[in-house]
């Protein structure tokens, strides 16, 4: 793994030789963020029952993303819609 902040070496070099290079904060938040998702990932994917935990919130998020697309287009709004429809 590399770190955002690397010494370069340049030709106007200081006494040292080396630069560090400067990034803008929103590069450094960005960098940290995508560092502390990628090791909780790595921990959280070690665990089976954690795996699966997460398909089964992701099914459901799938069904609620899919459920107003059916209602327009395939089910019918007399029987299928959850307020005023019927068994």
């Amino acid at each position: 793994m590399t770190t955002d902040f690397q010494p370069i070496r340049t030709e106007t070099a200081t006494d040292l030789g080396t630069e560090f290079k400067h990034l803008p904060l929103w590069k450094m938040r960005l960098g940290l963020l995508v560092r502390g998702l990628r090791s909780s990932w790595a921990m959280f994917s070690e665990n089976p029952i954690g795996l699966l935990g997460l398909g089964v919130i992701g099914f459901f998020a799938l069904m609620t993303i899919v459920h107003p697309i059916l209602m327009k287009t395939v089910w019918e709004p007399r029987i299928y819609d959850p307020v005023v429809g019927f068994d």
